[in-house]
């Protein structure tokens, strides 16, 4: 990776993996300008999880999320969709087709369990749907 300033090769000065292994933490340095920035690094999962026969997207999601979300921080809602991609993730072992009910639930399951006023709005948005 590169510095965004000066294009020198940044420096890994400490890397995590964060749950379960879903996605690495990764904090760099460059070595010139002396700036300490922190990446975190996620696996795409479209390819592997299809919902209705579309490509899942953790973006869509994540936008979803931050629009209902009752002020929780960037990271806090990265690790609820963390959580969410691993449960679909088990769901899909054997094949990768879910449907927009199970991705539904399980979404909420998370949901109530982490964040209970983000999972009344998303259950209010679904009824106005």
């Amino acid at each position: 990776m590169q510095c965004p300033i000066c294009k020198t090769r940044l420096q890994t000065t400490n890397s995590r993996k964060t749950n379960s292994g879903a996605s690495t933490w990764r904090r760099r340095h460059c070595p010139n300008c002396k700036i300490t920035l922190t990446s975190r690094e996620v696996l795409d999962l479209s390819s592997l999880i299809q919902i209705n026969n579309k490509n899942y997207s953790r973006l869509k999601l994540t936008a979803k999320l931050a629009r209902i979300s009752s002020g929780s921080l960037e990271e806090d809602i990265a690790n609820i969709v963390d959580t969410i991609e691993s449960r679909l993730l088990s769901l899909t072992r054997h094949n990768h087709q879910i449907t927009e009910d199970i991705y539904t639930q399980e979404v909420l399951s998370v949901l109530k369990k982490i964040d209970r006023p983000s999972y009344l709005r998303f259950l209010a948005q679904l009824e106005e749907d």
